[in-house]
């Protein structure tokens, strides 16, 4: 027996045929997704002033790396800007965001290129991070993308294509946050503890209060350790504050603090500071600042300074600022700074890379710039402005130098050859060398009617009358008189003052001197040998005999430069 439904199905094959052959095939409607948006890229502006040696495409690059950003190239980012300027051994670095206050840090730069990238670094980006986390994070979503139905489309298909392509929930475009501000962990804040008594950690009061421990007064036999201390820190040998020091930080042996605040470091053989010293800094043996120091650092034998200092810095050794020192730096050996501002005091030598103010030294002074006074055995600066007081003086740079010694030299000062005669029938010939302004002259001198050969060392000043053609020389004058096989104890002094007049390669000068001779043997001697015109005589008890007359003498010069 057949089912019903045997029978059923060529029925309703044939109610349908009429409508199925006239009817036309109906295509879905033609329905295009708008194209789905890009995560919207998040930018920083980064600018660089003073990179020094450093890259500023490569700072630029691990920034945005570590913050995972791009670098905008318009003044300001979707997240602000970023402005980093190095100075002289250290870095400021300024975030401006879209909104709120500036937020700026200024600190010491290490000495290794890649310390100090990977240092500026870690600072911009965390300055980003606490500024710009709710930004980062709080972003809102895209819309999800809307379908676009072709106009050729009927209006009951495109309300069922639209039906069968909405999703069950709508659509989320998720925008990339920094990595970085997801992963910012916020610091346990610091339990204080007015006061802790301990032996040695972590056998003390405060390591009962947990992770981090500010102590108002420490006090501890061996050694002592904790975040931080407000008023005091004692121990027997070694005191440690991890993060910072204020009021006094005192330790037999050897006290270390991240920074000291307004406070006093002790310690009977070094005091370090890992970070700023505001305050004081006394070592036995050592002091030793990484950041900048304003105050007092003194050390037996050798006080650092990584940063800068204002001050006083004492060694009883050595003194070293690797960056500028304002106010007094005082070494026994050696007192070495990057610049000085005041007094720069060494018993051997002193080294500055620029100086405003007084450099002395008992052996020698070494300076780049100098505006000043450098007093020391010898003296030795890049460019001068000022005067050199020494046996030795030496610059590079000497039209702004007045130095006062045996010998002064100057790179770019003149030097020439001269000859002269005299009315005391003796003619010379000298080397002239110095600065725009002081100058020496050695000479060798001799006359027919003396027998002996002169050696002469002559200090002089030079003003320009009129620059270039016509100068006035005033100048000092000391003669040995009878040098190979005579009486070195006989001399001759002049004080000389002549016009020099320009003639093309060739200067032309003239002048008048006063002479003073001493012999202690023969009072004739001077007027036998030199021919004085209105002369005066003086004889001393001891059998000295003076000799005082006037004295005209001409002569040419030859600059060498």
């Amino acid at each position: 027996m057949r089912s019903p439904g045997f029978f059923l199905a060529p029925a309703l094959a044939l109610a349908v045929a009429p409508y199925h052959a006239s009817a036309q095939p109906v295509a879905p409607p033609s329905v295009e997704s708008a194209p789905v948006p890009a995560p919207v890229p998040l930018d920083l502006a980064i600018e660089i002033e003073g990179s020094g040696d450093l890259d500023p495409t490569l700072v630029r690059g691990a920034i945005a790396a570590d913050l995972d950003v791009q670098v905008a190239a318009s003044p300001q980012g979707a997240l602000g800007a970023l402005l980093i300027s190095i100075v002289p051994q250290g870095v400021r670095i300024v975030y401006l965001p879209l909104e709120g206050a500036a937020v700026e840090r200024t600190v010491a730069l290490p000495a290794s290129r890649d310390d100090r990238t990977r240092l500026i670094t870690f600072i911009a980006t965390n300055l980003v991070r606490d500024q710009a986390s709710e930004i980062l994070a709080g972003l809102p979503a895209l819309p999800p993308p809307a379908a676009v139905v072709t106009a050729a489309a009927p209006a009951a298909a495109v309300t069922a294509a639209a039906s069968a392509a909405a999703p069950a929930e709508p659509a989320v475009v998720v925008v990339p946050v920094a990595r970085a501000a997801a992963a910012v962990v916020a610091t346990p804040s610091a339990v204080h503890v007015p006061i802790s008594i301990g032996m040695i950690p972590p056998l003390a009061v405060d390591r009962l209060a947990g992770r981090r421990v500010v102590v108002g007064v420490g006090i501890h036999a061996v050694a002592g350790a904790s975040d931080g201390s407000r008023y005091a820190s004692i121990s027997g040998a070694i005191d440690t504050k991890h993060e910072f020091a204020a009021g006094a930080q005192i330790a037999g042996a050897l006290v270390i603090a991240g920074r000291v605040d307004d406070g006093l470091q002790i310690g009977g053989a070094a005091a370090l500071s890992r970070g700023p010293t505001d305050g004081g800094q006394i070592g036995g043996a050592l002091a030793f600042s990484l950041g900048d120091l304003a105050g007092l650092q003194l050390a037996g034998a050798a006080a650092v300074t990584q940063g800068n200092t204002t001050g006083i810095q004492i060694g009883g050794a050595a003194t070293y600022t690797r960056g500028h020192s304002e106010g007094l730096q005082l070494a026994g050996a050696g007192a070495v700074t990057g610049s000085m501002r005041g007094l720069q005091l060494a018993g051997g030598a002193a080294v500055a890379g620029r100086l405003e103010g007084v450099q002395i030294a008992g052996g020698v002074n070494v300076a780049g710039d100098v505006r000043g006074l450098q007093l020391g055995t010898i003296n030795v600066a890049r460019r001068m402005r000022g005067v050199q007081l020494g046996v030795v003086n030496l610059s590079e740079d000497g039209d702004g130098a007045v130095p006062i010694g045996v010998i002064n030299y100057s790179k770019n000062g003149p030097l020439a050859v001269e000859g002269w005669v005299d009315s005391s029938r003796v003619s010379a010939v000298g080397l002239r060398h110095g600065t725009r302004y002081v100058h020496n002259l050695w000479a060798i001198g001799w006359s027919p009617d003396h027998e002996h050969v002169m050696v002469g060392a002559g200090l002089g000043v030079h003003a320009a009358l009129v620059p270039g053609s016509l100068g006035l020389d005033v100048e000092a004058m000391h003669w040995m008189t009878d040098v190979v096989g005579g009486d070195p104890d006989k001399n001759l002094s002049q004080l000389r003052a002549s016009v020099s007049a320009s003639l093309g390669p060739v200067d032309v000068f003239a002048g008048a001197a006063l002479n003073v001779h001493v012999v202690t043997d023969d009072e004739m001697q001077a007027s036998e040998d030199f021919h004085p015109v209105a002369a005066r005589r003086f004889t001393s008890d001891g059998g000295t005999y003076v000799t005082v007359w006037p004295m005209m003498f001409a002569g040419a010069r030859v600059p060498l430069r």
